[in-house]
């Protein structure tokens, strides 16, 4: 009978452990998920944002310069016009 019991109390005690290590892999990943809408998502979307603004003003160079060269070709000046 003896037995029996440490079977019960060892088998209650390794569920009680596993239940344990269950709760602190859920309490770590809501860490890591305020971690990462704190710190990580902010500093992620300013870099988004600073290379967007600079293919804008990339783009915007690109159009003027394409508008100089097509305004030049209809002058004469030897430019293509890439229609």
């Amino acid at each position: 009978m003896r037995a029996l019991v440490d079977i019960v109390t060892t088998i209650t005690g390794s569920i009680r452990f596993i239940f344990g290590l269950f709760i602190l892999c859920i309490f770590g990943l809501g860490l890591m998920v305020t971690a990462g809408a704190t710190y990580i998502a902010p500093a992620a979307a300013e870099k988004v944002a600073e290379k967007a603004e600079k293919a804008h003003d990339k783009a915007i160079k690109a159009a003027r310069e394409e508008a100089r060269n097509r305004s030049y070709a209809a002058d004469g000046w030897g430019y293509p016009a890439e229609d």
